[in-house]
């Protein structure tokens, strides 16, 4: 079982300012064998329980998606617009329980992708290791490479229904954790860094989407080319859905500084 602090006693630095925006997703979760998502963590990290996938196997999230009004949350209007792919590990701890006062649950992005240059590069102060590509949204996803334009990841969505709040889909009860665990980011010549990234998820809407993705490049080491088709979260506890939701973000900070308090 998974230990999660509870969202409201996660202690972190208290800034005067943070980023918002909203990121409007198609999000897939596919369950990975444990040894190829291991290799992907940096020295200090491994993998931590969880309830989602069963034994040998632990989930990835990918969000095909894009972001709008991004800026600090002093600016009252305006603000950066771009496409961004995720490819996340859910569910990720220190693998020396003494390193810090948290150990853990944390999310960890291995990769993601923008269509923007400043994007890309604000995210290395937190430790993401973000890449430009060439992005296509929409009902079909395309990411692909930007110097040789060779096509990385495709994916095809096709909603079902209203978008309704995340409390009427019963199968999205599982997966709320999340988007609920602070992010622990560590570039090659970068410390370990954490940050805390808030989904508004009480002002979230979502739909049920059935989806087909297919990873055409090997663009991580033991992620190789597949593709898998899902039902909607409406038919499956694993399904793909639709999330458009506020989000707001810390500065980033010592991984030290985190602590769940009683």
């Amino acid at each position: 079982m998974t230990t999660i602090c509870d969202p409201k006693k996660l202690k972190f630095p208290k800034f005067p300012s943070k980023a918002i925006g909203s990121y409007a997703s198609r999000v897939v979760v596919w369950p990975y064998p444990t040894e190829v998502l291991q290799n992907l963590l940096p020295e200090r990290l491994e993998l931590a329980p969880q309830t989602i996938t069963g034994p040998g196997a632990h989930p990835v999230v990918m969000l095909f998606g894009r972001q709008s009004h991004v800026r600090p949350d002093f600016i009252p209007f305006g603000g950066m617009n771009y496409y961004e792919f995720i490819f996340a590990i859910p569910f990720v701890q220190w693998k020396d329980p003494d390193a810090y006062k948290f150990r853990g649950p944390f999310a960890y992005m291995p990769r993601l992708y923008l269509d923007k240059a400043w994007a890309t590069l604000l995210g290395y102060m937190y430790g993401y290791p973000k890449l430009l590509g060439r992005i296509q949204g929409g009902d079909t996803y395309r990411v692909r490479e930007l110097l040789l334009d060779r096509p990385l990841i495709r994916g095809e969505f096709t909603s079902h229904g209203d978008r309704k709040p995340p409390s009427d889909f019963p199968n999205f009860e599982a997966l709320k954790p999340i988007f609920e665990i602070p992010f622990v980011g560590k570039l090659d010549v970068s410390p370990y860094i954490c940050s805390r990234l808030t989904f508004h998820l009480d002002d979230a809407l979502m739909r049920s989407c059935e989806s087909t993705v297919e990873i055409q490049y090997e663009f991580l080491p033991g992620v190789f080319p597949d593709t898998r088709a899902s039902l909607g979260l409406a038919e499956s506890p694993l399904g793909s859905f639709e999330l458009d939701v506020p989000w707001d973000l810390t500065l980033p900070f010592g991984c030290d500084c985190l602590e769940c308090s009683s």
